[in-house]
């Protein structure tokens, strides 16, 4: 779910899903804001969709806790 709310569509990437015998990757083609670092990425922060539409549908069905 994560991959889909947080995809840029127009990018016209597919979310993908790699399957290892000792991982899952879910690989983000996007880019961290600017100004973040891999080490902000991992604490808690606010989050921001890049579709809100496909956020609030999330939301809306109870599948994400919250959305700005």
């Amino acid at each position: 779910m994560n991959a889909v709310v947080h995809k840029k569509h127009s990018y016209f990437l597919p979310v993908t899903i790699k399957v290892y015998s000792d991982s899952l990757v879910i690989p983000n083609y996007g880019r961290l804001p600017d100004g973040w670092t891999i080490k902000e990425l991992l604490e808690k922060h606010d989050s921001g969709p890049k579709n809100r539409r496909i956020a609030k549908v999330f939301y809306d069905a109870g599948r994400i806790e919250k959305w700005l």
